[in-house]
């Protein structure tokens, strides 16, 4: 059972924090209120000299060195399901984007000189490229796939309901051109990959072995999107 606790103070007047039924008693003795950064907090002394308590961090009681991060972001949310003891590097793996972020999306910024969309990473205290997009959001979702790979479940995801696909991010790191359109080389999987553009999104098509197999597959596509108006690969069978 969920139960509520009032908070006080200039940041916590009328609201509230969501704790555990084992935790209420104890934690309902004293008076809440709510920090300049969003925590719960309260005052309290040790030895004679003022201190001031954190409620998460009274809930999981960790040791010095490890901090406590409240799982969805939500710092007067402290029931126990929402709250795991961690370093400070997987506490910080969690953190929303930034405010100042103009693309609204965790990991993608603007490249005004070219107007396009990259995607960083920060990992094992380095910053990784991830690649180049047209669309926002595919470049959003390519933050979430390396995002999961490297965090695992510290990762703070743009698209939390959904999981990102490998080949958002073979599209992204592909090198090398392919004399067909539409047809890219994938460093990462060693394959042919294959996209196409309509409605101003970008479709994935697969991943051949094949150059001209990725080929044949955008003529497909774009035989039944575009019609008699598509732009079809010149493809010399062998026979």
């Amino acid at each position: 059972m969920i139960y509520k606790i009032p908070l006080n103070g200039k940041y916590g007047k009328g609201k509230f924090t969501l704790v555990d039924i084992e935790d209420f008693e104890e934690l309902s003795k004293y008076k809440w209120s709510v920090s300049k950064c969003g925590y719960v907090i309260r005052g309290g002394l040790i030895n004679g000299s003022s201190k001031c308590f954190r409620m998460h961090r009274e809930i999981m009681n960790p040791s010095d060195d490890l901090v406590v991060d409240h799982i969805n972001g939500d710092k007067l949310d402290n029931r126990r399901v929402n709250l795991r003891v961690c370093t400070v590097g997987e506490n910080g793996r969690n953190r929303s984007k930034w405010s100042s972020s103009k693309s609204g999306f965790k990991g993608v910024s603007l490249s005004r000189r070219k107007g396009k969309w990259y995607t960083n990473i920060n990992a094992h205290n380095k910053s990784r490229y991830i690649g180049t997009f047209d669309d926002v959001e595919e470049a959003a979702r390519a933050y979430d796939y390396y995002a999961l790979k490297y965090f695992g479940e510290f990762a703070k995801l743009n698209f939390p309901n959904e999981t990102p696909t490998e080949l958002i991010i073979n599209v992204a790191i592909g090198e090398g051109e392919s004399k067909y359109r539409g047809v890219f080389w994938s460093k990462a999987s060693n394959k042919w990959g294959v996209a196409i553009q309509f409605n101003k999104k970008r479709r994935y098509l697969g991943l051949f072995d094949e150059e001209k197999d990725a080929a044949r597959m955008y003529n497909f596509w774009a035989t039944d999107l575009y019609g008699c108006n598509a732009k079809l690969n010149k493809i010399e069978e062998e026979f």
